[in-house]
């Protein structure tokens, strides 16, 4: 009985201690883990360094937890948790919790660092400042980051990049960071103020026409006074000299140019006036033109610049009674007359246009009568003797007279020839006591006819 009793006291304390009242086990709350980098992309310059953990957000976990990696080695490298640029390029850093599956990447940028001057030396005049700046090659590096120093500043002072000469003689000019490096320098020769020599991009210069162009150039040297140069271009070329460095020419020409220094030394450029395009186009004789029914004529353009040709030229005709081709010659047609405006048009440059009215005028217009009568002429307008009538035309071999007669103020038929003659043609007709005699006859032009009539009247 003693035993039952102590086995049942053991089994209620065994009891109690699993009882939910006695707060443990199951209220137990794991905590989450969460890592984050603050910003999702930075820039370094090569040789740069910083501790990951700066940029990294890390709770519930230990720096111990974390595995960094870097997918471009040759851009960034991890030391622990210090990342090195060490080449220009982009690298994807990780930061991995051990044993779970948070992690959380940032991307960095390495930029290389360029302080470098273009040139190894510069010749400058005395009492002329110059801005190095423009000489200076920078990459990676702000205007604020940069300290510059002159070795000699009773030579040259320097403020900003910005250097001021006070005397003739030569010295340096240091840039660098305010780190120390990158680092580069020039060598300053400051000179009097005298032209020594010019220098050309190329030897070789092209340029439009129709416009003034600014020759490029370099004095050495720099900021010599250019007073006292001489530009010529050689005598056979259209281009000129408009001022100092400044050329123009109306014409696509080749030329020349020489430019001598006041220490006589010569130098010289070849230039080439080139088109872009036709920029203006005149028609010398006037904007109308006449022309005749059946006739082809050759318009007479002015294109500028001279040089350029009628193929850069499209011809638009209003009315089709003309044609005209890509040498401007003008098509007429038998039967086919009146006016019509034609638009002459450069291709490249469509807005420099020239319109004309062309008028085509009936080709019996063209067609004259010459009178050579001697006669006796009586007071009461009588006449009698020898005549001779001459009808010729100013154009064309193919029109044709026939039908001529010619009639006294009665109408009566004094003289009849019926035949088809070439122009020109000579009538010798007898005159015999005629009063207000006048003549008819037909004009024939492939296929045209006209009739034409004209008083006679005794020279």
């Amino acid at each position: 009985m003693k035993a039952r009793l102590i086995l049942l006291a053991i089994f209620s304390i065994i009891a109690s201690g699993c009882s939910s009242d006695s707060g443990g086990g199951s209220d137990v709350v794991e905590k989450t883990v969460t890592i984050t980098f603050k910003n999702k992309e930075k820039t370094m310059l090569i040789n740069d360094s910083f501790d990951l953990f700066t940029e990294l957000t890390l709770e519930n976990a230990t720096r111990e937890d974390v595995v960094w990696n870097s997918d471009n080695p040759k851009a960034v490298r991890i030391d622990g948790s210090m990342a090195k640029s060490v080449g220009e390029g982009e690298a994807v850093i990780t930061a991995k919790v051990k044993n779970t599956a948070k992690q959380t990447s940032m991307k960095v940028i390495v930029r290389q660092q360029v302080l470098k001057f273009k040139l190894k030396e510069l010749a400058i005049v005395n009492g002329k400042s110059f801005d190095l700046n423009e000489l200076l090659d920078v990459k990676g590096i702000g205007s604020g980051d940069l300290v510059w120093s002159s070795a000699d500043e009773g030579i040259v002072s320097v403020n900003k990049g910005i250097i001021t000469p006070h005397r003739e003689g030569v010295t340096t000019v240091s840039v660098q960071t305010k780190s120390g490096t990158p680092k580069d320098e020039i060598k300053i020769t400051v000179k009097k103020n005298e032209i020594e020599r010019i220098i050309f991009p190329a030897k070789i210069m092209e340029m439009y026409a129709m416009s003034n162009v600014e020759i490029p150039f370099k004095v050495i040297p720099e900021g010599a006074s250019t007073e006292g140069i001489k530009w010529e271009i050689d005598n056979y070329s259209p281009i000129v000299v408009v001022s100092p460095g400044v050329l123009y020419s109306d014409q696509l020409a080749n030329g020349e140019l020489t430019v001598t220094l006041p220490n006589g030394e010569k130098t010289y450029l070849t230039i080439r006036v080139v088109s872009k395009g036709i920029l203006a186009i005149t028609a010398p004789l006037g904007n109308e033109l006449k022309v005749y029914e059946g006739n082809s004529p050759t318009l007479y353009l002015k294109l500028l610049p001279l040089g350029e040709t009628l193929d850069e030229v499209e011809f638009i005709v209003e009315n089709p009674i003309i044609t005209v081709d890509n040498q401007g010659v003008i098509t007429t047609y038998p039967g086919k007359h009146g006016i019509t405006n034609l638009t002459i048009r450069s291709r490249t440059n469509p807005n420099v246009k020239l319109i004309m009215k062309i008028d085509v005028r009936n080709f019996s217009e063209y067609v004259y009568t010459d009178l050579n009568i001697l006669v006796n002429a009586t007071p009461d307008g009588m006449y009698s003797g020898d005549g001779q009538i001459n009808i010729w035309r100013y154009f064309n071999n193919d029109i044709r007279v026939s039908d001529f007669t010619l009639y006294d103020g009665n109408g009566r038929v004094l003289y009849n020839d019926r035949a088809t003659y070439a122009l020109d043609k000579v009538y010798k007709i007898k005159f015999d006591n005629v009063r207000r005699a006048y003549i008819e006859y037909t004009l024939s032009f492939h296929g045209t006819t006209e009739k034409k009539r004209v008083s006679v009247t005794p020279s």
